[in-house]
């Protein structure tokens, strides 16, 4: 559908002014609704998935049919090919987090978002202000392809730390439901002494 601006007539009233703020409005909502219902799609395998990482080694995935990622990392950034399926859940588990729910072309690692968050709950550190530190310390290069970079962390962090709460809360009703040890029980100590 065409951008309401783009067809504004030359004389321009209140009516239409308020008109077209609620288009505007209305095309926000529904794309951030489209984004949310993305992710409500792959929420619980997200979940799953990062109760399942574990610390991988460093190695890229390679396909022929593949989409290229920007990895981020404390000290270093660079690309990664990923196979066409379920690219969120490949991140996972490999210790990334995205804020892509279909096509993600950045990501981010836990253990960068988990250092974000204990700076900004000791510090108060804004995540805005935590992409810029980051950008500068990476190779530019990396970055410059990236619209928005500030605002891709901040939303990639809330993610995580949703799915992160989410975790926490499977690991305490799997901890109080469970009376004995079942065989799930060594990965959610093995977790727990890992992302908690």
């Amino acid at each position: 559908d065409a951008n309401p601006l783009d067809i504004l007539p030359d004389t321009l009233t209140p009516d239409i002014i308020i008109n077209v703020g609620k288009t505007l409005s209305q095309r926000n909502t529904d794309k951030r609704q489209q984004h949310a219902d993305a992710w409500n799609k792959i929420f619980a395998a997200a979940v799953d998935a990062y109760m399942e990482w574990e610390e991988p080694p460093r190695a890229t995935l390679k396909s022929h049919n593949s989409r290229s990622c920007l990895w981020l990392d404390v000290n270093r950034a660079q690309y990664i090919q990923l196979r066409p399926d379920n690219r969120v859940i490949q991140l996972i588990k490999l210790g990334y987090m995205t804020n892509a729910p279909v096509r993600p072309t950045a990501a981010f690692s836990f253990e960068l978002l988990k250092l974000f968050h204990m700076l900004k709950n000791t510090g108060g550190l804004s995540a805005d202000a935590f992409a810029k530190v980051l950008r500068q310390s990476l190779e530019q290069s990396y970055l410059q392809q990236l619209p928005d970079f500030d605002k891709r962390f901040r939303d990639t962090y809330y993610r995580w730390l949703r799915m992160h709460q989410e975790c926490r809360k499977r690991q305490d009703n799997a901890i109080e439901v469970t009376v004995q040890p079942t065989g799930k029980w060594p990965v959610l100590t093995a977790l727990c002494n890992t992302i908690c």
